[in-house]
């Protein structure tokens, strides 16, 4: 999906910045996957960087499928979008509200998602995911 992005004329026209975080956790997504196993060992040290590690990129990932449906897959021309609407309009604020996510999900990821999971794993003896 990232390398569709880049392909693309537009892809290639938009501000890098608004695209970081894709690439950060493109990078990362191995040694999250990796570092996904410390939710369900006994490694209380762990735990928290790995759930944060794991809600960043899957976070991420709904965005980079965000990007790929509006730009490779032009929907924006579905909408009647040109480039300056979309890049100015849309894209851009998009890419705001998308730093914003990220940072929000890691907040309360941090605050309330690793003492839920904990608590969780103790009361129903849990030793697997849930799905």
């Amino acid at each position: 999906m990232l390398s569709a992005y880049f392909l693309h004329p537009y892809g290639r026209m938009l501000p890098l910045w608004t695209v970081l975080d894709l690439l950060v956790a493109f990078a990362i997504v191995y040694p999250t996957s990796k570092a996904g196993r410390w939710i369900w060992m006994e490694h209380p040290e762990k735990f928290t960087a790995a759930l944060l590690l794991t809600a960043f990129v899957s976070t991420v990932a709904d965005s980079m499928t965000r990007v790929f449906i509006l730009i490779p897959c032009r929907y924006y021309e579905f909408l009647g979008l040109t480039y300056e609407a979309l890049a100015y309009e849309w894209f851009i604020p998009g890419a705001v509200g998308s730093y914003v996510e990220d940072c929000l999900v890691s907040v309360v990821t941090f605050i309330a998602g690793a003492p839920l999971l904990l608590g969780l794993k103790k009361v129903l003896k849990l030793n697997q995911p849930l799905s």
